[in-house]
């Protein structure tokens, strides 16, 4: 019948945030997640804009595995 049935155990969250963030502090709290919640974490991906780089900095994780890299510039008109 294509119905899709849900885990009811199985949870999103979504952060949206304007602005710059510091990469090192940022690192520091995604690695708290990861070493305390990693497990539970299915998965994780986003966009950032970084303090003082014209780079979008894009991240993926699954579980405790993370990758993060810069990525093509912002646009002129985008919000950060």
């Amino acid at each position: 019948d294509g119905e899709h049935v849900h885990d009811q155990s199985v949870n999103s969250l979504s952060i949206t945030q304007p602005g710059d963030v510091d990469l090192d502090l940022l690192q520091d709290w995604v690695g708290m997640i990861l070493r305390t919640k990693g497990e539970d974490i299915y998965r994780m991906k986003g966009v950032i804009s970084v303090a003082d780089s014209d780079q979008r900095f894009v991240y993926q994780a699954v579980h405790m595995i993370f990758n993060g890299q810069f990525d093509e510039p912002w646009g002129d008109d985008e919000t950060r």
